[in-house]
């Protein structure tokens, strides 16, 4: 140990180094959780911006495909009043390939009208992945679902 006596001076200074030096400690922790927060709602947006860039397209296609579908109705009227033979079973399957591209379309415009769903996921996921992140780096898992707290 050192010559020099304790005294509550002493013991003030070095209690102040340590509050200081801990302050400086949880500081550190959380810029570093809040630059990985920031990466990672960051990276969500890019993700939601680039789905949105990739609907634009998508549906311009589903309008073309929709229009080719009518056309190939115009065809099919076209030739059953010539021969007709194999026209329905050909018409059927028209139908029911009409019925899902419809599906498909509209989901897909729905998802282009309301941005704020595509950004919802993207912010849940970017959540779920800082949330395991977190709990891997501090050694803590997620109860088994169906367990209380």
């Amino acid at each position: 140990m050192s010559d020099r006596p304790v005294t509550f001076k002493s013991r003030l200074r070095d209690l102040a180094l340590a509050l200081l030096n801990a302050t400086l400690l949880l500081l550190a922790l959380c810029l570093g959780l809040g630059y990985g927060a920031v990466a990672r709602f960051d990276s969500a947006l890019e993700d939601f911006g680039e789905s949105l860039v990739s609907l634009r397209p998508v549906a311009g296609e589903l309008r073309g495909i929709k229009e080719e579908l009518a056309g190939l109705r115009g065809e099919i009227a076209g030739l059953r009043e010539g021969s007709g033979e194999g026209l329905e079973a050909l018409e059927l399957r028209l139908e029911a390939f009409d019925g899902r591209l419809q599906a498909v379309g509209a989901r897909i415009e729905g998802l282009a009208q309301r941005p704020q769903a595509l950004l919802d996921q993207s912010i849940d996921r970017a959540a779920l992945k800082f949330g395991e992140a977190l709990g891997s780096a501090t050694g803590c898992r997620a109860a088994p679902a169906g367990e209380g707290v």
